[in-house]
């Protein structure tokens, strides 16, 4: 059956289940609006269980595991979480989620904002379905992959709109956690870097200060190499140039065997090129982390594509 998440780590590791992010305003809601909503919340589980478990023919299943801050992180919850710790635990549970799905209330939500934002900016299908008769036009033209739909109070509509989201986005759902992994794979050599180089710095404030940045952001971002996609290109850029990182170096290349061993195994295996080039660069990242790890063998290279693509 689909898995509830409860309270996770501030850092979650990559799961293997996908993972979709449910989120609603939190606070200063009446206790009508507490309830409604949660009425809401617990109509999508429903659909969610029904569309990737329940209705399924055969073996034709696809659990996925929910989160949503209405039965974690609320104000109401009294759990001892300061503003900090909230920020960072929600922003870590949709870095490890593969699709977002928005219950937003008649009246303005700032935490909601913020996630549908983060959502869009590390590529998640998001569904924003407003209780309202209309959607904020600001929502409806956010460059992402997202559905805005205004529902007006109608639960068969809200189930539809689930129901229609989930099928249409199935698949990319389903890969969410490759994608998750590969992605951790590609930075966490530079996040490492940019670690090492920030605890042996003396200035860190005045880093922070030419950075524009703040040193808390700083630190939260390097604590989770994921977290390094939420920075903007300018923000990256100009930290590796405080703490003495030079990107794109020539160091950050396959070795000529890694690199013949890549092309033999590419044409005993049939891998398209977009497979082989993926591969590449994860080869690159595995060597950065363990420069011992040889890449010279088709062995090796059938190996690491296995554990890029367990399914294959």
């Amino acid at each position: 059956m689909t898995v509830t998440t409860g309270r996770a780590p501030a850092m979650p590791e990559p799961p293997a289940t996908p993972r979709i992010y449910v989120a609603s305003p939190l606070t200063n809601l009446a206790r009508q609006q507490r309830r409604s909503l949660g009425c809401e919340v617990k109509l999508v589980r429903a659909t969610i269980e029904r569309v990737t478990v329940g209705d399924r023919a055969g073996n034709d299943t696809w659990p996925v595991a929910i989160y949503s801050p209405f039965g974690n992180t609320a104000p109401w919850r009294r759990d001892g979480l300061s503003p900090a710790q909230v920020y960072e635990h929600n922003l870590s549970e949709i870095l490890s989620s593969d699709a977002l799905i928005v219950l937003a209330d008649r009246a303005a939500s700032a935490g909601v904002g913020q996630e549908t934002e983060w959502a869009a900016r590390i590529g998640l299908p998001i569904l924003y379905l407003s209780s309202a008769g209309a959607v904020s036009r600001q929502i409806q033209g956010t460059p992402a992959a997202i559905t805005a739909i205004a529902c007006n109070g109608d639960s068969d509509k809200l189930t539809e709109q689930v129901t229609a989201f989930l099928r249409r986005w199935r698949s990319r759902i389903q890969d969410g956690p490759r994608r998750r992994d590969s992605q951790r794979l590609r930075l966490q050599p530079l996040a490492s870097r940019l670690q090492e180089k920030w605890d042996a710095a003396q200035d860190r404030t005045g880093i922070a200060v030419r950075c524009n940045l703040e040193v808390r952001l700083i630190e939260l971002t390097l604590a989770e190499p994921a977290r390094l996609a939420m920075l903007s290109a300018d923000a990256v850029v100009m930290l590796c140039a405080e703490l003495g990182i030079t990107l794109g170096t020539p160091a950050a290349q396959l070795s000529i065997p890694a690199t013949r061993a890549l092309i033999l195994a590419a044409e005993q295996e049939r891998w398209t090129d977009t497979k082989v080039e993926e591969l590449r660069l994860h080869g690159i990242a595995a060597t950065a982390l363990n420069p011992e790890l040889d890449l010279g063998t088709l062995d090796a290279w059938c190996s690491l594509s296995a554990r890029v693509w367990p399914a294959a």
